[in-house]
């Protein structure tokens, strides 16, 4: 059930196969950038019935998975901010603004950038109201719970905000 058979040339591995598959089900539009498939393989690969893989994999190159998101799509820099006198307003103009916690005092931030993504703890419920509601208000795209949006995003780095699938 729900499963689409795709019959194609033999590939020399796991990820030449991938690619192939994923841009015959963009083409086809059975998925769009961002979605979760699941993939069954074989080692060694292309051997009929050495099938004992399974792998769930994204569509597209994901680098951020938030929790919840609202606004539209865009895209922008990044610019990452430690605290809201870490960058002045005017350096994050028009840039994705990536912050830790947020509160009255990152107004101007947000204001000033084209989307916020907000890596917090799950237990900052104060940070997200906050954070959606500054961004209601200025009708910001926004993302909250990225996880390791720190570690992976780097400044000047050109992404992609999803907030209808929470994804960078």
């Amino acid at each position: 059930w729900g499963v689409i058979p795709y019959l194609s040339e033999p590939c020399q591995n796991f990820p030449d196969g991938y690619k192939r598959l994923s841009a015959f089900a963009l083409e086809q539009g059975y998925v769009s950038y961002g979605d979760l498939v699941v993939v069954t393989s074989g080692s060694p690969f292309g051997i009929t019935g050495t099938t004992n893989t399974l792998t769930v994999e994204n569509i597209g190159d994901v680098l951020i998975r938030g929790y919840q998101g609202i606004g539209q799509r865009i895209h922008g820099k990044v610019i990452l901010a430690m605290s809201a006198e870490s960058r002045p307003p005017y350096a994050v103009r028009g840039h994705v603004l990536v912050i830790t916690r947020c509160n009255e005092t990152y107004r101007d931030l947000i204001t000033q950038a084209c989307a916020v993504v907000l890596q917090n703890h799950i237990d900052d419920v104060r940070s997200e109201e906050s954070l959606l509601a500054l961004a209601t208000e200025f009708h910001k795209p926004a993302i909250i719970r990225a996880d390791a949006a720190f570690t992976i995003l780097k400044d000047g780095q050109l992404v992609t905000v999803d907030p209808e699938k929470a994804l960078v």
